[in-house]
């Protein structure tokens, strides 16, 4: 029976839609930027946890939020003829939806959205795929660049959709480096970072590394040359066999050598199967201690087509079994649940900006009385007769719980630094006494009459004091 357009359930679709042109509009309004090796939303350090995806093949991302996803890096495959905006075409004998009505769907889901280029026409051959290869040796280069111009100019005004600029760059072995080297690197990365900027678009751009997208040393070693007179980079490594099969401890050193540099990090990739099975848990718990985000590769299986699966990895691979509900963890040391816990996590708010000192004394105040200098990536007090140090002023939430962590030491033993969260009403501050650099925190909890919030570094007279990774979340 057709029902009236006075009735309740009109008045319902229209609340609903109204409420999603409103959510999509807010998620629009938010402003992703960096600052030193922090991912910002807002001016607020946040770590991003999601999964690549296969939406160019079918809209849909609420399936992601049961596991609280809040960003999608998205595969774009005939990257030369994938429609831009309008509704789904088929290119080539296949259906594609629109790169504008993916970033929709995402963005009414509460996700950031990352467009990756995976081939460059409809041919799904091996010369075709940019795994691999030397960017601009490419014989697509030139009308690579014209390309992602179109798509940055799109998506220029609309800071939640960030641009990856090649999916997993340069041959595999460092022995046989088949043209690679730093400075390709280099000149490869300014020229796409460039090339996009030239249309206006400040959004956040990926940065691969080297060996098809494992190879962070030449992140760490030519990274900052790349930031140079640039803003808004984020170094993409993938974690495969060449991360995974690393120590938690490993991992996080390797992760903390981009960080010290003041280079943001997020893993455009990581799985647990590629030409070995590996266990995530480590990796996962690495990137929880450095507050780094990944992408897991990858969400799901593809409908099968004619009874022959599109891309046949994913169903060994994929986060969720063919049902498209269940964690995948058939032979794979439990992926699915491990990546699913990860995700699930309640995010945590970082409330201290550049707390690694990875941008000098960016964001710290000094104390008159106080000669504060940052050497390596840790802060140094060299304090004078009165004592001194340096301090930062954090928006204030009452009656909320709050963690302070740091990592702090002293040149003379039995002298102390100290490290200190303070406001109306309350104090708690981590002491230092030794001459090794020690790690400790706290848990407090805001009063109801809190209305100023301020974490302190503080050296009193004697020998330098020193203090890095410091951190306030809720």
């Amino acid at each position: 029976m057709m029902q009236s357009r006075t009735g309740n359930g009109w008045k319902l679709k229209i609340a609903s839609f109204c409420a999603l042109i409103l959510t999509s509009a807010l998620a629009q309004a938010q402003t992703y930027t960096t600052s030193g090796a922090q991912i910002l939303k807002d001016g607020v350090p946040i770590q991003l946890r999601g999964a690549n995806g296969l939406h160019e093949y079918g809209v849909g991302s609420s399936d992601m939020n049961a596991w609280k996803i809040d960003v999608v890096r998205e595969t774009i495959h005939n990257f030369q003829n994938h429609p831009i905006t309008g509704n789904a075409v088929q290119v080539s004998g296949v259906w594609k939806h629109s790169l504008q009505n993916i970033v929709n769907d995402n963005r009414a889901n509460g996700k950031v959205t990352i467009f990756c280029p995976f081939s460059w026409d409809a041919r799904e051959t091996q010369d075709n795929f940019f795994l691999g290869k030397n960017p601009s040796s490419s014989p697509w280069w030139n009308d690579y660049k014209t390309r992602y111009q179109a798509i940055a100019n799109q998506f220029k005004n609309q800071s939640d959709v960030w641009f990856d600029v090649w999916n997993e760059p340069y041959h595999w072995d460092a022995g046989d480096p088949r043209g690679y080297s730093e400075t390709l690197w280099l000149s490869d990365m300014r020229a796409m970072v460039d090339n996009i900027r030239a249309t206006g678009a400040q959004n956040i751009i990926l940065i691969p590394g080297s060996r098809m997208g494992q190879g962070e040393e030449v992140v760490v070693n030519q990274g900052r040359n790349l930031l140079s007179g640039r803003a808004n980079l984020v170094f993409a490594p993938h974690a495969y066999e060449g991360w995974l099969l690393n120590s938690q401890s490993q991992i996080e050193t390797r992760i903390a050598a981009m960080q010290n540099l003041g280079l943001p990090v997020f893993f455009g990739e990581y799985g647990a199967k590629n030409n070995d099975t590996m266990d995530v848990a480590p990796f996962l718990a690495a990137l929880r201690a450095r507050k780094v985000g990944g992408a897991a590769w990858i969400w799901k299986t593809l409908p099968k087509v004619n009874g022959v699966e599109q891309f046949p990895e994913t169903e060994r691979g994929a986060l969720l079994r063919a049902d498209g509900v269940t964690p995948n963890d058939v032979n794979n040391y439990q992926y699915g649940t491990k990546v699913k816990g990860f995700c699930s996590e309640a995010r945590v708010t970082e409330l201290v900006k550049n707390g690694n000192f990875s941008s000098g004394l960016t964001n710290w105040a000094l104390f008159t009385a106080n000669t504060g200098v940052v050497e390596s990536g840790v802060l140094k007090l060299g304090t004078g007769s009165a004592g001194g140090g340096v301090s930062q002023n954090l928006t204030p939430k009452a009656s909320t719980t709050h963690v302070l962590s740091a990592k702090g030491r002293v040149g003379v033993a039995g002298e102390k630094i100290s490290i200190t969260v303070k406001g109306d009403g309350f104090q708690h501050a981590l002491d230092f006494g030794t001459t090794t650099l020690t790690a400790k925190n706290l848990t407090f909890t805001t009063p109801a009459t809190a209305t100023w919030f301020q974490v302190q570094v503080w050296k009193g007279t004697g020998s330098f004091g020193y203090a890095d990774d410091i951190s306030v979340t809720r």
